[in-house]
């Protein structure tokens, strides 16, 4: 398994690293070589914003915490992905057999999951086609926001590659330009 752990803004002491890392190994065990582990910390104001992004077979799962001290922000993070994990489980073993989330997913077994694995799973009810269209990222904004939507599918007339502009928080946007 591979972890690392950066800071942005933010000095990352020995005794963060030590308690991140021993925090990790509890995982390590039922993580495969492949499986990636990321914590970044970020200072903004007074607190510290912890970041924690784990990639197992493929999947990715991110999770954020925002308090003063950052191994409490480390440990609500990881507390928060333990949380994430148990509830896509039923859903990602349904439809993939996955040996590294097994164990990982075994490992995270305790009495409080049970309810949570009592979830109905998602459905998808909608399937939609529509044809891409031709056009630049402020014409991609207006038509997103003409429609009202979140996030609008295009083509970029400069890549010539499909991209997704899409709203973030704040009030701001984001394009996400598609590799294939």
């Amino acid at each position: 398994m591979k972890f690392n752990l950066q800071g942005i803004n933010v000095k990352i002491s020995e005794r963060i690293k030590e308690h991140a890392t021993k925090k990790i190994n509890k995982l390590e065990r039922n993580l495969a070589a492949q499986d990636q582990v990321e914590a970044k910390f970020s200072a903004v104001n007074n607190s510290v914003i912890c970041e924690l992004t784990l990639k197992v077979d493929g999947y990715f799962y991110r999770t954020t915490a925002n308090v003063n001290d950052a191994t409490v922000a480390f440990d609500q993070a990881l507390d928060l992905m333990e949380r994430k994990l148990r509830k896509h489980k039923t859903r990602i073993l349904k439809h993939h057999h996955s040996e590294s989330l097994k164990r990982l997913y075994d490992e995270l077994q305790d009495g409080s999951a049970v309810a949570e694995d009592q979830e109905t799973v998602q459905k998808i009810t909608k399937h939609k086609r529509f044809n891409i269209a031709v056009m630049d990222e402020e014409e991609a904004l207006l038509q997103m926001q003409l429609l009202g939507h979140s996030f609008f599918l295009y083509l970029n007339g400069e890549t010539g590659k499909v991209n997704v502009i899409y709203a973030r928080k704040a009030g701001e946007y984001g394009v996400m330009e598609l590799e294939y």
